[in-house]
């Protein structure tokens, strides 16, 4: 169920597998070695049934509805609504491509859940910070009205303690969204200094960009 699994979310993805690779790493997975399987023996085509009949239960299980709604859709758009930077902005869809990879949110959240909690970090992360609109309202109310500041803080507590189990690498490319030299991932969260000016996002008679005073800004939009 597992290679049918595979196979299914390959093709939804739009990066589809050939079914004799998915077969072939499967055994190798399975086997712990790499096995040379011949595509015309009886092992190979028993094997490509029972995968097709597996794929075929999945997707009826699924009602056929195997449409996909990632944070990463979420993160632009609040990026585009708020008028982040491009730092800020690919910073949060990194987070957004970690979350899936590092944590089960995907299963556990709403997408824009996630994507809320995504740009929440980047900004403790970055040392940014998105101000209230001009109705004093969060900026992640304008995503999902159904999220909390102390929802954010949960789930970036619990990023946190997974982060902590991942290998050194994968540390120093995640904490290289900052660009602060920051080294103490949860010092970073519990401290950043929110030095920036606070300008309201604004209404759509009046689009004037609002420019941060300091080195880096943010132009904040309705």
């Amino acid at each position: 169920m597992a290679a049918a699994a595979l196979f299914l979310a390959a093709k939804v993805e739009e990066q589809p597998r050939k079914l004799e690779y998915v077969i072939r790493v499967a055994n190798m997975c399975r086997n712990n070695r790499d096995t040379n399987i011949d595509v015309n023996s009886e092992r190979y085509i028993a094997q490509s049934q029972d995968l097709v009949f597996n794929e075929n239960v999945l997707l009826q299980t699924l009602g056929f509805d195997v449409a996909i709604d990632h944070p990463h859709t979420h993160v632009v758009r609040c990026c585009h609504l708020v008028r982040a930077s491009k730092d800020l902005a690919q910073s949060s869809y990194f987070l957004a491509s970690n979350s899936l990879h590092l944590t089960t949110m995907c299963l556990q959240y709403k997408p824009t859940v996630v994507a809320c909690f995504c740009i929440h970090l980047a900004c403790k992360w970055s040392s940014w910070e998105i101000p209230l609109s001009t109705e004093k309202k969060e900026w992640f109310l304008y995503v999902d009205p159904t999220v909390t500041a102390e929802l954010l803080q949960q789930l970036t507590t619990e990023f946190l303690s997974i982060f902590e189990s991942c290998p050194s690498r994968l540390k120093e490319k995640i904490m290289s969204i900052g660009d602060n030299g920051m080294h103490n991932c949860s010092s970073v969260i519990t401290n950043s200094p929110f030095i920036r000016k606070k300008c309201p996002i604004q209404t759509k008679k009046n689009r004037t960009p609002i420019e941060l005073t300091t080195a880096k800004q943010v132009s904040l939009f309705c």
